[in-house]
């Protein structure tokens, strides 16, 4: 499960693992892409992709989820990228 809140930027949420991860987010990339997202960016330190809307994912297992304007979607699009990734199960 994670902790959905508010992000600084405007029109964007940030999901928090409650457990602690490292990701190697390389390995991670092919199973998004996998999943239908599609890559931006993936580096050591930050993975961009985007499924309806852009996700800044970092090895903590911490995503940014940009242009969304409610706590309600946030959480839902957090929690499916979260699932996706194979980190908890819905």
């Amino acid at each position: 499960m994670s902790i959905i809140q508010p992000c600084a930027a405007k029109a964007a949420y940030e999901g928090i693992l409650k457990r602690k991860v490292n990701l190697n987010l390389a390995e991670f990339s092919d199973k998004l892409k996998d999943k239908g997202y599609e890559l931006i960016a993936v580096t050591d330190y930050v993975m961009v992709v985007r499924k309806g809307y852009e996700f800044t994912i970092f090895p903590s297992g911490r995503v940014i989820v940009k242009d969304i304007d409610d706590l309600e979607s946030a959480k839902v699009v957090i929690e499916k990228l979260h699932e996706d990734l194979g980190l908890y199960e819905s």
